[in-house]
Parts: structure tokens; sequence; C-alpha cells
């Protein structure tokens, strides 16, 4: 399991864009039964910095390339290894948003009909690439998402089968957000457990935490911000970690899908400010 999120933010005079990860992978594994139960381990890096273009890239469902076979690269390694060599090929955003869509069509198979279903129509993996562009005669954040499934962007312009490099935030509908002082973030990945809790709940809560003790969550500037991602992520790996499911009447622990270091990315219009893992 996976959960990598990507915002794009303003501050006051400063824009910026906050990207975190964390680094869990569950595998199929075999318990002394014979029985086949999910199992967490820790130490993929999710989230990258891509040095050319002061920009940041992550993944989410695909843990090896090609995805399909037993013997693939680890998506980390084949993403570093993807950058390095065909550093002489991109020279923008746009570029290395078309050569990954170029290259995964070759590795990843089109989803049939049912396994776009099953999928709920979300795909089964994708890639997060965020940074700034000239616009008008100003820098300005963007984000491409790199996926197969259905754009919820785009819509019916794309064959969810296949991985279509989507243009989910240009300058123009950034701008259109911050002029209405509201900020854009994709998250992928086992993202339910925290949709539940962040999108109900802790808007509302920072909001009374100020109006109560005058509190300001996060503080407003970019690298905070990605803090406080990190923040959240953790939140949702501890409730992995204490979580049960109903199996047939039986609780049954939960693999903690959701855990290990996390890493943050942080950008402005003047490049990469700050990439850690803790």
């Amino acid at each position: 399991m996976t959960l990598i999120i990507t915002e794009l933010h303003r501050f006051g005079a400063e824009r910026g864009i906050a990207m975190a990860a964390d680094t869990a992978i569950t595998e199929d594994s075999k318990t002394v039964d014979g029985l086949i139960e999910d199992r967490a381990f820790f130490g993929l890096t999710k989230l990258l910095p891509v040095q050319k273009l002061n920009a940041g890239i992550s993944y989410w469902g695909w843990t090896k390339m090609a995805p399909s076979s037993k013997s693939g690269v680890w998506m980390d390694w084949w993403l570093k290894n993807f950058l390095v060599t065909k550093w002489g090929d991109y020279n923008s955003l746009n570029d290395l948003a078309g050569l990954l869509e170029k290259e995964l069509r070759k590795l990843v198979p089109p989803m049939s009909n049912d396994e776009l279903n099953i999928s709920e129509g979300i795909g089964n993996g994708g890639i997060h690439l965020a940074g700034f562009v000239e616009h008008d005669k100003e820098k300005v954040p963007c984000f491409w998402h790199i996926h197969n499934g259905i754009s919820q962007v785009l819509g019916d312009k794309i064959d969810p089968h296949i991985v279509n490099a989507n243009y989910d935030c240009p300058p123009e509908k950034y701008l259109e957000l911050e002029r209405r002082g509201a900020s854009y973030q994709t998250r992928n990945g086992d993202y339910q457990p925290y949709a539940h809790f962040f999108d109900k709940h802790l808007s509302a809560y920072c909001k009374e935490l100020y109006a109560a003790e005058g509190y300001i969550v996060p503080i407003p500037t970019i690298d905070f911000a990605a803090n406080f991602l990190r923040t959240q992520i953790r939140f949702i790996s501890g409730i992995y970690e204490v979580a049960g499911i109903n199996d047939k009447g039986s609780i049954k622990r939960v693999a903690n899908g959701i855990g290990g270091n996390v890493i943050t990315l942080t950008l402005t219009k003047d490049g990469i400010q700050n990439y850690k893992e803790s």
C-alpha cells in the first residue's frame, strides 16, 4: 500500500509545492499455516527530486517495472535510472511527462474492463510530477498525473485502459484556484482512511483550534506545509498499527501498509528547497 500527497499552494507572496510519501510496501506472504496474508516492509523511496527541472516526482501502485514481471526492477530504482538515462531527452515537465507516458505504455499492459471495474476506475498505478513553469512572465506551479484509469479532470477525453500523461493542474487552473484563495491537492494509494478523517474533520478542527487557542496550523510557509503532510501520513500509519478488521466474526489485524519513514520535498519558484526523510 501507499500514501502519496502533492499540494500546490500560495502562502502570502510565496508560491510553493509540497510533496510527501510513505516508504511502505505490502507483499503477499505465506504464514506458518500455509495461508497467504499481507505483510508490510519498509524502505522504498517513493518520492524523488528531479534535479534537472527543479521538480518533484513520486509514484503509487506499481512496485516493480514491468508490473507483471516477477523479475521486474523495483520502481524507485527504475525511476532513478529513467531520470538519468533520459537526461538528454527532456528539458521541461511536458517533455518528461510525455517520455514517461511513452515508456510506461510499453511496460504496463492495458487494463481489461474487469480490472478497471475492480479498481473502481482508479487504475493500478501512477506518477505525480510537479514543478514550476513560465506563464505570463511569472513562474507558476503545475501538476501532471501519469497513470492508467479514469481521469477525474479529463473524463472521456482519454482511454482509461492505458497509461496517459494527464495535465491535471496547468498554470491557468492553478491561478484560478489561487484567485479563490484555494489550493490544489492530489493524493493516491490507500487514501480512503486518510480522506475519511482529513477531508471531513481536520480543517474544521484547525479552525476550532485557532478560535479557541489562537493556534495557526500549519504555520504558513511551504516547509511547514510539507511537515504537516508528514504528520498526516504518520497519523494514518499509527491508525494502521492499532487497527483490525472484522473477518467473519473475529478481529484480524491489518498490515501496516502505510508506514516507515516519510519523505517530503518542497519547491518554490527558486527551485528545490528541501528534500528529507524522517
